[in-house]
């Protein structure tokens, strides 16, 4: 049998030989023509929100339990989704992967560097044009307070972070889960299979652990 190897929170772009799931809205819309119609004629998003989805690409609510069984799963791999759910249901995710990973099946995430982003306020504590940029860079909150259709871009796009990862609160999350050695690692560095494929974003830090 083939392994199995879960790519959670894909994006619009399927990766060959992962189960790639996403639970993004854009996705709905943009397969269906009228609504993606309705969406774009609107002003309600543009061209560059409504990317076309890979048909490989699975509907899949992370939020809920993952459809695989108990030890079915050989490797997981997470990049710039957490952040995106509140954090009991990251809390709830991890534990999900734990649960379907086969023993010493491997877990890699890769999360935005907000230590990184801090760094440069504290590097330079009076230059506003810096804090300025970092908290665009957290992603935390629109700029404007959305108001009408600005609120059904807001939640179409799901951009923005419910919480801000560093490597010692994401290690102890996964430590909670039932994973107990965590290892920090470098862009496509690791024991995660076909990382050269399936990771794409240097600027992330990485953590990996098996079950």
């Amino acid at each position: 049998m083939s392994p199995i190897w879960l790519n959670l929170g894909s994006g619009p772009h399927a990766v060959d030989g992962w189960t790639n799931l996403d639970r993004s809205p854009a996705m709905r819309v943009s397969r269906q023509p009228v609504l993606r119609w309705v969406a774009l004629r609107s002003g309600l998003v543009d061209e560059a929100h409504l990317p076309a989805w890979s048909r490989e690409v699975r509907s899949c609510d992370l939020r809920r339990p993952l459809a695989f069984g108990d030890g079915t799963v050989d490797a997981v791999y997470s990049s710039h989704l957490l952040e995106h759910l509140y954090l009991r249901e990251a809390e709830r995710l991890l534990g999900e992967c734990h649960r379907v990973l086969r023993p010493d099946g491997v877990l890699r995430l890769a999360l935005p560097d907000f230590i990184g982003i801090a760094g440069q306020v504290v590097g330079e504590p009076d230059d506003a044009e810096v804090a300025r940029r970092a908290n665009h860079d957290l992603h935390a909150h629109p700029a404007d307070r959305p108001h009408g259709l600005g609120r059904l871009r807001h939640a179409l796009s799901g951009a923005y972070h419910r919480w801000q990862p560093t490597a010692a609160f994401v290690t102890e999350l996964m430590r909670a889960a039932g994973f107990t050695e965590v290892t920090e690692r470098s862009f496509q560095q690791g024991e995660l299979p076909d990382l050269a494929h399936v990771e794409t974003r240097p600027e992330s830090f990485f953590l990996e652990t098996r079950r």
